[in-house]
């Protein structure tokens, strides 16, 4: 049986490219229950939380975690310069942004947490690395 640091080291060794691409394929596992739960704004305000929480765990945003989020974000029609990746950023670094993510979790189905959890790691692991901090942020949103 992998565990979870086995599985974040794996994703830590693959190429940018497939870092991108983990990413992707996981937010888009669970844009549709965010566009339920969050159907004001389309799912968008709930996929900035994740994102920002992510590329925050640490405290510290890469600028390869800043052009991740800048990308998914583009992805669904947002401009996103850097000053707004970093205030979405900050916007969701807080403990009180990672237990609404924690609860997120909490609903979800098992395929959609594994796509929420895997999100998360391929934001922190994008810069090849994942933090101590990081990684607790993931463990948490895994057990929630």
């Amino acid at each position: 049986m992998r565990t979870l640091q086995d599985t974040l080291q794996s994703i830590i060794n693959l190429p940018q490219e497939k870092k991108v691409r983990l990413a992707a394929d996981s937010y888009l596992k669970i844009l549709p229950l965010l566009r339920r739960i969050d159907a004001d704004s389309h799912g968008i305000w709930l996929l900035c939380a994740i994102l920002g929480s992510a590329a925050g765990a640490d405290s510290a945003i890469s600028p390869a975690e800043t052009a991740l989020v800048r990308a998914i974000l583009q992805a669904e029609g947002l401009a996103a310069d850097d000053e707004a990746v970093e205030d979405i950023v900050s916007r969701s670094s807080g403990m009180k942004a990672h237990e609404m993510i924690r609860k997120l979790a909490g609903i979800m189905n098992p395929e959609e947490r594994a796509a929420l959890v895997t999100l998360i790691g391929a934001v922190c692991a994008i810069d090849d690395s994942i933090s101590l901090e990081e990684f607790e942020y993931i463990d948490s949103v895994l057990k929630a």
